[in-house]
């Protein structure tokens, strides 16, 4: 192989966490795994490059870091688009199926599964702290209508997180079902 062919070398998504999220923070692999919900052996692996990014893992991370569930993604499949010894198509290829595999859920479906059921929050709780009527909040949560900027900005107070985050999933989740739902 000459000069020329070589590919750069990318840098792993757990790297990339933990030189440009969590040492900034000061944040420990044991403060992060219990923030994620996950187990420290789970979160070490992925930092020491021994572990994918799970769409479990991106959805976990977009809302502690404000960024989005595709920005994840997108770092593990460029990672894996660099790994030596593989062609880039055969890489997109194991993507694409590794993406199948996930499937797409509306922000409303992850609302329901990642903040209020292990709450134990029931609809007409969260229909209160949006000021919305419990149709329109089951609604929401069957992925029926999208979360706009000011039920953003009710859920970000809600759930502690910020209102970018909530819009960056309905983004995300709008780009991917305009391009094609992976299901």
């Amino acid at each position: 192989m000459t000069e020329e062919t070589k590919k750069e070398p990318v840098e792993h998504p757990g790297e990339i966490l933990l030189m440009q999220f969590m040492r900034p923070r000061h944040m420990r692999i044991a403060e992060l795994a219990y923030a994620m919900g996950c187990s420290i052996e789970h979160l070490a692996s992925l930092i020491a490059e021994n572990r994918d990014i799970t769409y479990e893992d991106a959805v976990s991370l977009a809302h502690l870091f404000s960024t989005s569930i595709d920005f994840w993604l997108w770092l593990q499949k460029r990672y894996d688009d660099s790994t030596p010894g593989s062609e880039q198509l055969e890489a997109v290829d194991n993507f694409a199926e590794r993406m199948l595999r996930f499937e797409l859920k509306h922000p409303g479906v992850l609302l329901w599964e990642y903040y209020m059921e292990p709450r134990g929050m029931s609809t007409a709780e969260l229909a209160d702290h949006l000021g919305k009527s419990p149709e329109y909040t089951r609604s929401l949560l069957q992925g029926q209508c999208d979360i706009t900027p000011i039920v953003a900005y009710y859920l970000a107070y809600t759930f502690e997180t910020s209102k970018e985050y909530w819009l960056n999933l309905q983004r995300d989740y709008d780009l991917r079902m305009k391009n094609g739902p992976t299901t």
